[in-house]
């Protein structure tokens, strides 16, 4: 989810104490600068709005919302928000599938369903150089549903899925990852008094794999049954959950970042 968000000019009061951008919405509601804020989050948005702050445009896919409402056009002063059933696009209408974006992430991959139109558009996108990485879809049937919808984009007999060990180059870009651990959301693992495993028995083991175009070139990093981007954005709220997991997950990230962006 990808939300661009102005900053309102009038003061705004703001209670929350828990979410680490909630001084960033109280400084943008007192300074009154024309700065954005690019938020990755239902969760952000949410406390965005609640913050006051002005959304001027949302790009969002169905399902990913974790409060309904936020794609009620009328809820947000009259922004347009445009899902249109399991398409993402911008308040324009724009795809966002195009090859104006370097890489892709994907959350919740599991809950995908990509229509034909996305699946050449994404098979072009890919073929041209574009990079995806999947990861936070948890158990048997997240994993296979996820296999099916990459596998419409990329066939696998002609484009495998693949492990991607210790020694695979991802994962040298920077700094060495001699282990993908499994990391549990922060709603998760704060709820089940610090579990990791989301789906028990079913999630227990992270599988690394991804996809290569005919040269080698990773097209697509998947981690199942790990949900590392929460690492990334939930770090503030708690020191132990940062302890925990934040320091591995950036490594992960930005050796995946820094592959996509050097191959």
């Amino acid at each position: 989810m990808l939300q661009t968000v102005s900053e309102r000019s009038e003061p705004t009061s703001i209670t929350s104490r828990r979410n680490p951008l909630v001084a960033r919405f109280r400084d943008a509601a007192e300074r009154g600068s024309n700065g954005l804020m690019l938020l990755d989050g239902a969760h952000l948005l949410s406390e965005a709005l609640d913050a006051g702050v002005e959304v001027t445009d949302v790009a969002i896919a169905n399902g990913a919302a974790e409060r309904p409402e936020l794609l009620d056009e009328n809820g947000m002063n009259g922004n347009a928000v445009h899902t249109h059933g399991e398409r993402w696009t911008d308040a324009r209408g724009h795809s966002l599938f195009p090859l104006e974006f370097p890489d892709i992430l994907v959350e919740d991959g599991g809950s995908a369903r990509f229509r034909d139109d996305e699946v050449l558009k994404l098979r072009e996108y890919l073929l041209k150089g574009g990079f995806i990485f999947a990861s936070d879809y948890w158990g048997t049937r997240a994993g296979e549903q996820w296999a099916e919808e990459i596998g419409k984009v990329l066939p696998g007999n002609r484009y495998p899925i693949i492990e991607l060990p210790p020694d695979h180059p991802v994962w040298h870009s920077l700094i060495a990852v001699k282990e993908v651990p499994q990391m549990a959301s922060f709603q998760f693992w704060t709820r089940s008094g610090g579990g990791i495993s989301e789906r028990g028995s079913d999630s227990a083991v992270v599988h690394v794999r991804g996809i290569a175009d005919e040269h080698g070139r990773l097209m697509v990093v998947m981690i199942h049954n790990s949900d590392i981007p929460d690492a990334w954005e939930r770090e503030a709220e708690d020191p132990q959950y940062f302890y925990r997991f934040s320091p591995d997950a950036y490594a992960v990230g930005i050796d995946i970042v820094l592959y996509a962006m050097t191959h």
